[in-house]
């Protein structure tokens, strides 16, 4: 039988993580709402608000890198919106203990500019995908959407009970 990303994601969340012990209800409710939040609301700020923008600041390298709409893996986005759901709400749980939707977007936006900024300056000093406006907007745009996911995981995580 043949593996998708899907049943390999679900093998992990149902089989490999619980032998760690990382995962409570807490950390599901808040990954899961998250990440589904993180989908939608990127949709919204990369795909319609900041399409063109972001389009007029990138190089001709990453115009012809960019897929169709048409062609884009809707799947694997949603995923990657899950894992990043799931990144923050064990961070806020499990690292930082914190519970509050003030907290979390405080965390979140802070740990989102650190990682973004160094993805992007890593990419841009051996590619040349990214201008450095074009850095500074996706910087700018990546911590209010961590800084948002993690007020919204911040939020859920302060109303679950364990």
């Amino acid at each position: 039988f043949s593996f998708s990303l899907i049943n390999i994601y679900l093998i992990c969340f149902y089989i490999v993580l619980p032998k760690f012990k990382i995962m409570n209800k807490k950390i599901i409710y808040g990954g899961l709402i998250g990440g589904i939040f993180a989908f939608f609301f990127g949709w919204l700020l990369f795909g319609i608000l900041l399409m063109e923008p972001m389009l007029n600041l990138s190089t001709e390298s990453m115009k012809n890198a960019m897929l169709p709409e048409d062609q884009m893996n809707i799947v694997l986005m949603l995923l990657s919106n899950l894992i990043w759901g799931f990144f923050t709400a064990y961070v806020l749980v499990s690292l930082a203990k914190v519970e509050g939707w003030m907290a979390g977007a405080k965390i979140s936006a802070t740990l989102a500019f650190m990682i973004v900024l160094a993805y992007d300056l890593s990419f841009h000093s051996m590619t040349s995908l990214f201008t450095m406006n074009g850095i500074l907007l996706d910087v700018v745009s990546n911590v209010i959407m961590g800084g948002t996911v993690g007020a919204v995981v911040g939020l859920v995580i302060s109303k679950v009970k364990d």
